[in-house]
């Protein structure tokens, strides 16, 4: 009974803080009555954003489906003990330290690994954002912007750990 209490209280504030979004809404409409989405993504001409409560389907820039999302229920402290990760058994004593060059070695590799994915990730952000220019979406071309600047800032910090 308190659970069904609570998720329907969570429900109803949640309407009731931010303006509902209604079918056949603007895509520029809804981002500006919701918060900030927790997640977007971009398939062709659709685009999915997703909040804390809701899923929100927008095609052609017009929304054209609404997915209300029920809370999870709360886990009692049991559950949530039994999910925690265990701790990992601390080395034998008696096990030679690993060889700096090899840990190095192994450390570069990793930081080059990232690096590709980056410079993968930019180029279809730079595609992305080519196609926000082409049709004028000035919301998309400045957020591909800023994520080509959080790459190259993440690429320049992952450059110089590598030096």
């Amino acid at each position: 009974m308190n659970k069904l209490l609570s998720l329907f209280l969570f429900l109803l504030g949640s309407h009731l803080c931010a303006a509902p979004a209604e079918i056949g809404q603007n895509e520029a409409e809804l981002l500006q009555q919701q918060t900030k989405p927790l997640g977007r993504i971009e398939a062709g001409k659709r685009v999915i954003y997703r909040w804390a409560d809701k899923q929100v389907t927008v095609s052609e820039g017009k929304v054209t489906a609404i997915k209300l999302i029920a809370p999870e229920p709360e886990k009692t402290l049991e559950e949530r003990a039994a999910e925690a990760p265990r701790p990992a058994a601390r080395p034998a004593a008696s096990r030679p330290a690993a060889d700096p060059r090899t840990q190095a070695a192994k450390l570069n590799t990793a930081i080059n690994n990232r690096i590709i994915e980056l410079r993968q990730e930019q180029s279809k952000t730079s595609a992305d954002l080519s196609r926000a220019e082409s049709n004028g979406n000035k919301a998309q071309i400045a957020y591909h912007r800023s994520m080509i600047v959080k790459q190259n800032k993440e690429i320049d910090r992952l450059l110089s750990l590598a030096n």
